[in-house]
C-alpha cells in the first residue's frame, strides 16, 4: 500500500514540475516539432517532423476507462521500466486513440495526447507518449512490458482544429465534424483516423486548455500517414 501511495505522490509532483504553470495554460516541456503550412482561424495544416513514440493499448468501452491503465504503463516506461533502466523526460504530445489494429538517466516526455474513435478489431484504445527528438526506435531503451512498443513515425501532413474546454466524446464528435467541414473546402483528402490531442493536466483551467482534433491528410502530391 505504501508503494502505491508513494507512486501517486511522485506522479503528482512530477506532473506539476513538468507542466510548470499549466494551471494557466503555459507549457515548459518539449513539444513534437511541426511546420504550419496553412492557418485559418482555429484550423491549421501542419507538416510534422519524423518522431518516435512509446505506444500501448488496453481494451475498454471508452477512453476514460482505458486511460489509467495505458498512462500508468507508459509512465512506468519513461520512469525506468525499460532494459536500460533509463528515465525519459516528458514531452508533448501524449497521443490517445482507438486504433485500427539500478538508477538511470531521465528521458523527457512530450505533449499532446492523441485520441481517436476509429474502430479496432479488438476494441482497444491506444495511448502514445511522443519521445524527445533525440530518440528513435533504434536508440530508445527497449520496454520491459510486453504491451509497450517503440515505433518511428515518418514525416506526415496533418489537418488540425484547436479548441478549449473539457474533453468529452460529444465534443470530440462536434470538433471532428467541424474539421471535416473545413477540409471539404480544402484540396486535401483524409488518409487516417481522426484523433484527439490534449496538452494539459486535469487541473488546468478549462478555458485555457489546449485541445485538438487532428487527422492525417493527402494533398495529391505526397501522402504521409499518421501512425507509420
Amino acid at each position: 500500500m505504501k508503494t502505491v501511495y508513494t507512486k501517486t505522490i511522485v506522479l503528482l509532483v512530477l506532473s506539476i514540475a513538468l507542466q510548470g504553470c499549466s494551471l494557466f495554460g503555459l507549457h515548459s516541456v518539449e513539444q513534437a516539432q511541426y511546420e504550419v503550412l496553412l492557418q485559418e482561424d482555429d484550423y491549421e495544416l501542419r507538416r510534422y517532423a519524423p518522431l518516435a513514440m512509446a505506444v500501448t493499448s488496453a481494451q475498454a468501452d471508452n477512453f476514460d476507462e482505458a486511460n489509467s491503465e495505458t498512462f500508468n504503463r507508459l509512465f512506468d516506461y519513461i520512469s525506468g521500466d525499460n532494459t536500460r533502466k533509463e528515465e525519459i523526460s516528458m514531452t508533448a504530445p501524449v497521443l490517445s486513440a482507438k486504433s485500427h489494429a539500478d538508477q538511470g538517466q531521465d528521458i523527457a516526455m512530450t505533449s499532446p495526447v492523441f485520441a481517436s474513435t476509429s474502430p479496432d478489431p479488438n476494441g482497444e484504445w491506444q495511448l502514445a507518449f511522443v519521445l524527445p527528438a533525440q530518440y528513435s526506435a533504434a536508440n530508445a531503451p527497449a520496454p520491459t512490458h510486453p504491451k509497450v512498443t517503440i515505433i518511428d513515425q515518418s514525416e506526415r501532413l496533418v489537418a488540425v482544429v484547436t479548441f478549449t474546454g473539457f474533453w468529452s466524446q460529444e465534443r470530440f464528435g462536434e470538433e471532428t465534424a467541424n474539421l471535416k467541414a473545413w477540409l471539404s473546402q480544402q484540396p486535401y483528402e483524409v488518409r487516417g483516423a481522426f484523433t484527439f490531442a490534449g496538452y494539459d493536466p486535469p487541473w488546468t483551467l478549462p478555458f485555457l486548455r489546449r485541445n485538438e482534433v487532428l487527422v492525417e491528410v493527402e494533398n495529391g502530391a505526397k501522402t504521409v500517414r499518421q501512425g507509420d
